[in-house]
């Protein structure tokens, strides 16, 4: 998928660079997973989950050169810390290869600045120019409103409900929201 290279200057004024999260972000990225992990609930992934610098870089080495992954960062300008993530997955399974398994995290402090929908335009028209991918999908917790609502503003519909499928640290259920959009006009 296309590789993205920007500054860009959000709602409140900070500017962000967005860029592919490559090998040598290893350690950044694990310090931004730690991050996220302990202050977000909306997280897959607890911080003793998070994997170790060398297993992150070999993720992305992995990765780097692979057509059916787009990993978009974005990073301070001043700081290059990475503050946000975005992750396109397509399935290695000929029957489920037109679809792109969507993911996005962001640091707290770099919540509802716009950088979200940002974020997500860039993956949705990388999808849409890979002639392999026709729809995105995604999950999100049920409780998580605001999520849902740049999803469904971005043109993501319900498609359907895990119930109790996610777990928090206190025992708390949650229901897994499970959404979808096309993007490619052939479906044949």
């Amino acid at each position: 998928m296309k590789t993205i290279e920007e500054t860009v200057t959000l709602r409140d004024g900070r500017a962000i660079r967005l860029g592919r999260v490559l090998p040598e972000h290893a350690g950044m990225y694990r310090a931004y997973m730690m991050e996220i992990a302990d202050e977000s609930p909306w997280t897959g992934t607890l911080s003793d989950e998070v994997k170790d610098e060398e297993s992150q870089r070999e993720r992305f080495e992995k990765s780097k050169d692979d057509p059916a992954h787009f990993a978009l960062g974005a990073f301070e300008v001043d700081s290059g810390k990475l503050i946000a993530d975005c992750c396109l997955d397509v399935n290695k399974y000929k029957k489920v290869r037109h679809v792109a398994m969507l993911g996005i995290g962001i640091v707290e402090s770099w919540r509802g600045a716009g950088l979200g929908r940002i974020m997500m335009d860039r993956a949705i028209q990388a999808a849409r120019e890979d002639d392999e991918i026709h729809k995105i999908e995604l999950g999100v917790f049920s409780e998580n409103a605001i999520a849902i609502k740049l999803y469904e503003s971005l043109g993501f519909e319900h498609e359907g409900v895990r119930k109790r499928a996610l777990r928090q640290p206190d025992g708390t259920f949650m229901d897994d929201v499970i959404m979808g959009l096309w993007v490619s006009d052939s479906v044949g």
